[in-house]
């Protein structure tokens, strides 16, 4: 079984309403983008980047309602972090950009993750029980990503998603 990192670096996540395609460059996804391939994340963690001031952020994962089309790779990384993993077939998708950028589900918030992007963390680990999956290449299960939703100011923020693909 292939595990994976997929990490973005200095994203400015413009607060985004739900079921509202998302700008570029404010959101990381990602997506199982197969039939038969299921995503299980283990971990969500983000970090502010706020240059000067305390600076509330609001962030959400959620499922997408709206998938991505043709998602690029640009300002994300995805790197097996099992050295000797073998990728499947179908690898998986991590962006911050798409021909058609996704759109977040107004009903499927799966975790809230405020904090001060002045320097602030946030991290959530699954409990041996609670993972969240991503699965088929349909939406809403297809796809999760991770977004300002009400903010102040636009966190800047790094962070990761750690996850396997079954």
């Amino acid at each position: 079984m292939a595990k994976y990192s997929t990490s973005w670096t200095s994203l400015t996540m413009t607060a985004t309403a739900d079921t509202t395609t998302f700008g570029n460059s404010v959101f990381c996804a990602i997506g199982s983008n197969a039939a038969t391939a299921m995503g299980v994340v283990s971990e969500v963690y983000i970090g502010g980047e706020a240059a000067s001031a305390s600076t509330p952020a609001t962030i959400v994962v959620a499922r997408d309602s709206t998938n991505g089309a043709t998602p690029s790779a640009t300002g994300v990384r995805t790197a097996l972090t099992t050295a000797m993993g073998l990728a499947p077939t179908t690898a998986p998708t991590g962006f911050t950009q798409a021909t058609t950028n996704p759109q977040r589900s107004a009903t499927a918030h799966l975790l809230h993750l405020s904090f001060n992007a002045y320097g602030g963390i946030v991290r959530w680990v699954a409990s041996p029980d609670q993972f969240l999956t991503v699965a088929t290449a349909t939406a809403p299960n297809s796809e999760i990503s991770i977004s300002a939703i009400t903010a102040a100011t636009a966190p800047v923020t790094s962070g990761h998603f750690l996850y396997e693909i079954l």
